[in-house]
Formats: C-alpha cells, structure tokens, sequence
C-alpha cells in the first residue's frame, strides 16, 4: 500500500471552474462536496451518488473545507 500526497488531490486553476478549489482530474468543486455534506450526506454517501470520485477524494475536499 503506498501513500498518497493529500496536497496532489485538491488543485485551483484559473482557466477550469473559475479558479475554485476542485477534485483533480475531475470538474467536481469543493463547494459541489460542501453542499452535500451540509445537507447532513457523510463522505460514504457523497462518493456513492456522486459516482466518478472516490472515498479518498472526498476526505480530501472535505478537509480542505475545514481547513480553509
């Protein structure tokens, strides 16, 4: 099992979404991630409707939220 760099998950580019925080490799925002989980959804249940993230990224964008 290999460890995974947290800082590689979470990227910010001008020119995709306007510059906001967003899973990489996806077009998936950490604000769409925010919303869910505000809603009362927990990682297991966002990963699962969302479909094309996984648990890992998920975690990811929910701390960047809680850190940012």
């Amino acid at each position: 099992m290999s460890a995974t760099d947290i800082g590689t998950l979470i990227v910010k580019l001008p020119e995709t979404l306007g510059g906001r925080p967003r899973i990489a490799g996806t077009r998936v925002s950490v604000q769409r991630i925010t919303v869910w989980y505000k809603l009362g959804l927990n990682a297991e249940e966002i990963a699962e409707r969302m479909g094309n993230v996984n648990l890992t990224q998920i975690y990811a964008a929910l701390t960047y939220y809680h850190a940012n």
